[in-house]
């Protein structure tokens, strides 16, 4: 069920382009029938909550959720399980540090194998996160991370939320308009967004998705390909625009 929320490494077909790639999940070499049916959730959580910096925070949130065919039901699951999971932690961690003199956490990110035929991690426990967390002392950090989770539900449900009457009406295929608004960035017309110095092709196809209203469900990771230049989509499509007769012009020529 959540292996299918979340977005993992060979899920996402990327050419051409800097991938959020660091931000994506890996899956275990094991057979899913034999793994705890929350296992993934619980990896998440591990991820988002202690293994990556608090500065990547938003970054991987956003390579997760632009990446996803399930958008909606990622930030329910950020707002319903998320959230209130952080508020456990903390408070779990603050009540066993009243009880116990906390141990250096010494567990190995492994899965052995119980009498029940299933495969069983204890990193990934909620009594190890509790034990981290209090150790370190990592309830201030939980809460602004908790800070930022939630304003990043906030922001894409607002998203979410805009009138259709903001956004103008695409009528024909998706893939064209990512073509034409990705010509018009490399020809000059549009300011490219940037990731370093190369295009950021992620936010720029956010940035269509926002701009447009469609005929059909159109999911960034889909789109992206008609908006990077020279992949395989990007080139079929150029093809056929071409074919039909139109050019996009360097607006350097129009000035």
């Amino acid at each position: 069920m959540y292996n299918e929320l979340f977005v993992f490494e060979g899920d996402v077909k990327i050419e051409n382009d800097l991938s959020e790639g660091e931000f994506f999940l890996k899956r275990f070499d094991l057979d899913a029938r034999f793994l705890e049916k929350d296992i993934y959730l619980k990896y998440f959580f591990r991820e988002l909550l202690i293994d990556i910096d608090i500065l990547s925070v938003e970054e991987f949130l956003r390579a997760q959720y632009l990446n996803t065919s399930h958008g909606l039901q990622f930030l329910n699951i950020l707002n319903l399980k998320v959230l209130p999971k952080i508020e456990d932690f903390i408070n779990g961690a603050d009540l066993l540090g009243a009880e116990v003199v906390y141990l250096k956490p010494k567990i190995d990110n492994k899965f052995l194998e119980a009498k029940d035929g299933c495969f069983y991690n204890d990193y990934y426990k909620n009594d190890t996160i509790y034990h981290h967390v209090g150790y370190y002392r990592l309830q201030t950090d939980l809460a602004e991370r908790q800070k930022i989770i939630k304003s990043f539900i906030d922001n894409e449900k607002q998203l979410l939320g805009s009138s259709c009457q903001e956004k103008l009406i695409w009528k024909i295929d998706a893939s064209i308009v990512g073509y034409i608004i990705s010509e018009l960035v490399h020809n000059g017309y549009i300011e490219k967004p940037l990731r370093g110095d190369k295009i950021n092709n992620t936010a720029l196809t956010r940035q269509i998705l926002n701009s447009f209203n469609f005929q059909k469900t159109v999911t960034n990771s889909g789109l992206k390909q008609y908006v990077i230049r020279n992949t395989t989509e990007n080139i079929r499509i150029h093809e056929k625009v071409h074919k039909a007769g139109l050019e996009i012009p360097n607006a350097k020529d129009l000035n």
